[in-house]
């Protein structure tokens, strides 16, 4: 419930977890900032779609040239969430 009310970072318009300590790059293992407000979530796309939460865990099990956004090593950006 705290997490979809306005507090801590995040608007009642964007729901998602706020008072973030810091955000690490998974690659480096160093932290990127201390400076974040708000790690919003997506809407929720069907798991045969490969979008979204999907294709960040594919993402991380095989490195997407691209990002999880985009769709597998193609230049197409398929998510706009997962937004720091």
């Amino acid at each position: 419930k705290l997490m979809l009310i306005g507090e801590k970072g995040c608007d009642e318009n964007s729901p998602g977890i706020g008072d973030i300590a810091y955000v690490k790059d998974l690659k480096t293992e160093k932290i990127v900032t201390r400076n974040f407000r708000c790690s919003k979530f997506g809407i929720a796309y069907h798991v045969g779609t490969n979008f979204g939460w999907e294709s960040l865990n594919s993402c991380l099990q095989k490195p997407c040239s691209q990002g999880f956004a985009f769709l597998r090593d193609l230049p197409i950006q398929i998510d706009y969430y997962g937004a720091f």
